[in-house]
């Protein structure tokens, strides 16, 4: 009998049994691998505080705290409450490009993927993010162009970009990388390939809606984010196509 988890946004499904075109969160996890799925849209998984207190019920409530469906149940942060994102019924978080973000407790690893559906109103923005210096960056953002680009290694979004201004545009974007290359989709589609150059740092965790630059956030996206994703190995062609 399947575990019923709610919808995942577009094209997920939770039910361990799946249905036709849908997809379950934990296939990503089926081989011990780490990261998380932070589905908005699951209310039941976001409380007001930090601690895990107060429910989020209502249209504009402010996500301190937000559970993964990853296995381990990974939690995001978000302490000051000023900074914290809004609940907007039924399905997404809205950045105000100021401070809001959520810190994650997943940290990059020498293969990965970060992917997002999202809607991002400005250029130089970023979407799920980490890095110690500019050379050490696993990091999906908008770059100053208003691209959806990546940044992986010492490879900038200068490089790492899908070459058409999202800005405005409700769209699912996945960055993945391995030892030779980092490969950006957008909406299901190749859109950038570029050759791997030096390596991502292990230790900062990702933030959701901003740059960790070395534990300290920045570039804070304005955008509605529906769902988040990371995980410490590549996702295939077939498995991104799901996504969307």
């Amino acid at each position: 009998m399947g575990l019923s988890l709610g919808p995942l946004g577009l094209g997920l499904t939770s039910s361990l049994a799946g249905r036709q075109g849908g997809f379950s969160p934990f296939e990503f996890f089926a081989n011990g691998e780490t990261g998380f799925i932070y589905d908005f849209s699951q209310s039941a998984r976001l409380f007001q505080l930090s601690g895990g207190t107060v429910a989020v019920t209502a249209d504009g409530d402010p996500v301190g705290w937000a559970q993964s469906f990853d296995p381990t149940n990974r939690i995001a942060t978000q302490a000051t409450a000023d900074s914290r994102p809004a609940w907007k019924t039924p399905n997404f978080i809205r950045l105000d490009g100021v401070a809001d973000n959520l810190l994650t407790t997943h940290v990059p690893a020498a293969s990965g993927s970060l992917a997002i559906k999202a809607n991002v109103t400005s250029a130089s923005k970023g979407l799920i993010c980490s890095r110690t210096v500019a050379t050490t960056a696993a990091e999906l953002l908008t770059n100053a162009s208003g691209f959806i680009g990546g940044s992986v290694g010492a490879a900038t979004s200068t490089a790492i970009n899908g070459g058409v201004d999202v800005r405005g545009l409700l769209g699912v974007y996945v960055l993945t990388w391995d030892a030779v290359n980092s490969l950006l989709y957008r909406n299901g589609v190749l859109v950038n390939t570029t050759a791997r150059s030096g390596a991502v740092n292990t230790t900062i965790p990702f933030r959701i809606g901003a740059r960790n630059d070395n534990g300290t956030p920045a570039l804070f996206a304005d955008a509605d984010i529906y769902y988040a994703i990371a995980i410490n190995r590549v996702l295939t062609p077939t498995e991104i196509l799901k996504l969307t």
